[in-house]
C-alpha cells in the first residue's frame, strides 16, 4: 500500500494489489512493532502473516470463536480472547502456546 497525506494530517492509503486468503477472515490486527498481522479465520484458526502475505505460522482451529486480538507492547506475544472465556497467549516467533487463561 502506498500512503498520500490528505487534509488535516490524516492518510489516505491506495490498494497496490489482492491477495487471496485461505478463508474468511473475521478478524485481524497490525502489530505494534512487526511487519506482520494476526488474522483470524472463520473455521476459528488463527495464523500471523508478514506484510508480503508469509505466512508466519498458523495454529490449529480453536473451539469457539476468536473475539478480540492484543499484542504485548514488544510485539512478542499474541493474546487472542475466546467466546467461552479462554485467552491464549502466543510466542510470535514460532506460534507456541505460552499460556492459556481461562476466565
Amino acid at each position: 500500500m502506498e500512503s498520500e497525506e490528505e487534509e488535516g494530517g490524516r492518510l489516505c492509503y491506495k490498494q497496490r494489489a489482492e491477495k487471496p486468503s485461505a478463508g474468511e477472515i473475521t478478524l485481524m490486527e497490525w502489530s505494534p512493532t512487526m511487519d506482520v498481522i494476526a488474522l483470524a479465520f472463520a473455521d476459528f484458526s488463527i495464523a500471523l502473516y508478514r506484510l508480503s502475505w508469509q505466512r508466519v505460522w498458523s495454529v490449529e482451529p480453536a473451539t469457539t470463536t476468536v473475539k478480540c486480538f492484543s499484542w504485548r507492547p514488544d510485539g512478542r506475544v499474541l493474546a487472542s480472547g475466546h467466546g467461552n472465556g479462554h485467552v491464549m497467549l502466543y510466542g510470535v516467533e514460532n506460534g507456541d502456546l505460552l499460556h492459556e487463561i481461562i476466565l
